[in-house]
């Protein structure tokens, strides 16, 4: 697999370490020299207050040029990058999931010789389906629709988050900074980050956290139907995408609703109680069924979650650190149980109280790393002592807790786990910036050095990204840079494509080879399909599925071979 993107942590924390250091330093030179230049530095500055009043003064104009903005920066990085590939396995669950929306179902029957077929964190028995919650395919169903491709869905809901984060953080402070807000998101994690360049997640759950915790002091004050509305689609969003983490989320924030609607009734102020709690209801039931509805679909049974059979069927570890061990042997061959293996061991962290410390450090690092970085790590840490002080904060540092003590009893640390408390830290970064303002003209000057920082704290590790040879790994850790710009499979199918007729591709691999680079994935209707992938099981299966497709071209493929030349090694098949 080829990637392009910041080949490491330790680069991006230098690079943006150094920009902070220069950014601190043109304020303290400004600061402390002479008098002049204080006054050229303010002026330019309140210039750009001038410019960014004016556009944030109407929150719908606010909105839809951030969005605006979104859509048109990505969409001018396609002829550097290209439209992102799918890599990893779960990217290519949720494009099928996507793939089966579109044609109206959740799931498929159980294919014949269903073992040729079988793939990670794809269920073939009771039904053929993705393991994930109906929410984590919803974008890219939606760029099918409308494209034919999943990408414009993820780009979509990119700009719609974007966008979220300005009307929620206006529920919190003033225009200016909740625009500075959009832009943050629109820098930092709309443009190079896997949120944008994959179809891992991420930012569907964290715009249902930011409709959620945008709606909630609105309601407080003076409750509309409208912002029912938007916490009843946030609750949606969270529960049919990742209803554990978004479950911690809602809690705080649904037991001060309560509280609010049990009070208002006593008060008599039913209208106002009905504009919180019946849109509440209506998206939460909407939820429930949507749930039930793809657990009947995938598992046949309305409690029975596609994701837990899967983990039933092949797991060697629970999802949660707090779970018991789970029994064994499990479904599967080698190269199942060298995935399940690796998954397992993020499961040992559980052994004992120091290695369990480490995993919460290690978990720590993964949220700062990602949700605030060394660029916002000072604004971040006064806008948090700001939370702590000021009771009016206390749901979205509380529901942000919440969710950070979800994570860390989870098995793994990637950070679109954390992402319903999305909102809670570009709300922290936006706070600090507001009371580094207050707190004198040194700390003024710092916040807005650091503000103009954010532009080449991105540019310079993007523009190394584009420069440096491509890396094959994944980039979850750090908000810049993953582009996936080649894989063997996307090779291996665009050679297909070019040949005439339909094909079956028996695939196996070389010893040791690595099981996160998975080329059997096929479409919903395998039959159906043009090219169809299966795993090389021996003669025997080999036979029964020339004998299901005698009308296929056969190859082989042995992932991930590449001849001189660097292309894919594809065989032409002497089976039977």
């Amino acid at each position: 697999m080829d990637h392009l993107f910041l080949p490491s942590f330790d680069t991006a924390f230098v690079t943006q370490f150094s920009i902070v250091l220069a950014a601190l330093l043109v304020a303290i030179v400004v600061t402390f020299g002479p008098a002049r230049l204080a006054d050229a530095f303010d002026d330019g500055f309140r210039r750009v207050e001038v410019g960014v009043t004016w556009i944030s003064r109407s929150g719908w104009r606010a909105v839809s040029a951030i969005m605006a903005i979104e859509i048109v920066l990505r969409v001018t990085l396609l002829p550097l990058v290209g439209v992102p590939l799918p890599f990893v396995h779960d990217e290519y669950s949720s494009i099928l999931q996507a793939q089966m929306m579109v044609q109206g179902r959740l799931a498929w029957p159980t294919p014949e010789l269903w073992e040729a077929f079988e793939t990670f964190h794809v269920n073939m028995i009771p039904n053929y389906a993705s393991i994930y919650f109906p929410g984590r395919g919803a974008p890219m169903a939606l760029g099918l629709l409308l494209t034919g491709q999943p990408w414009p869905g993820v780009l979509i809901v990119m700009a719609l988050l974007a966008g979220a984060t300005v009307w929620a953080l206006r529920g919190w402070m003033g225009p200016r900074l909740a625009f500075g807000g959009g832009l943050l998101v629109v820098l930092s994690y709309g443009t190079a980050s896997y949120w944008i360049n994959s179809y891992w997640g991420g930012a569907f759950t964290a715009l249902g956290g930011a409709l959620l915790l945008g709606a909630y002091p609105r309601l407080m004050r003076a409750p509309q139907w409208r912002d029912g509305l938007m916490m009843g689609v946030g609750l949606l969003v969270l529960t049919i995408s990742r209803p554990f983490e978004g479950f911690f989320l809602a809690l705080p924030v649904a037991a001060a609703c309560l509280f609010w609607f049990v009070r208002r009734l006593r008060q008599g102020h039913f209208t106002k109680a009905a504009r919180l709690a019946v849109p509440a209801a209506v998206f939460l039931g909407l939820a429930g069924l949507i749930m039930i509805s793809a657990n009947l679909a995938a598992t046949g049974e309305a409690g029975q979650t596609a994701y837990g059979i899967n983990r039933d069927t092949y797991a060697l570890a629970p999802a949660l650190l707090s779970a018991p061990p789970l029994d064994g042997p499990k479904r599967g061959d080698a190269r199942f149980r060298a995935f399940y293996e690796w998954e397992a061991s993020s499961y040992a962290w559980r052994d004992s109280l120091a290695s369990h410390l480490r995993s919460i450090v290690n978990k720590t690092e993964v949220i700062w790393s990602f949700y605030v970085t060394a660029l916002f790590t000072i604004p971040f840490m006064f806008g948090i002592w700001r939370m702590v002080r000021r009771r009016r904060f206390a749901m979205p540092l509380l529901s942000g807790i919440a969710v950070t003590l979800a994570f860390y009893n989870e098995s793994w640390d990637f950070s679109h786990y954390v992402s319903p408390a999305f909102i809670v830290a570009i709300l922290a970064i936006m706070l600090g910036f507001e009371a580094m303002v207050q707190a004198g003209p040194l700390f003024r000057r710092m916040a807005w050095t650091l503000a103009v920082a954010a532009l080449p704290a991105l540019l310079v590790p993007l523009g190394h990204g584009l420069l440096v040879p491509p890396q094959p790994q994944a980039q979850t850790a750090t908000p810049c840079c993953q582009f996936v710009v080649r894989s063997y499979r996307a090779d291996l199918l665009e050679r297909l494509q070019g040949m005439p007729g339909r094909h079956l591709v028996l695939v196996s691999y070389a010893p040791g080879a690595t099981p996160h680079d998975e080329l059997v994935w096929n479409e919903p209707d395998i039959d159906a399909a043009t090219i169809i992938w299966a795993r090389d099981l021996g003669p025997e299966m080999n036979k029964k599925l020339l004998a299901r497709y005698p009308d296929r071209t056969v190859w082989h493929v042995t992932g991930h071979l590449r001849n001189a030349d660097g292309g894919v090694v594809l065989t032409r098949s002497d089976y039977p």
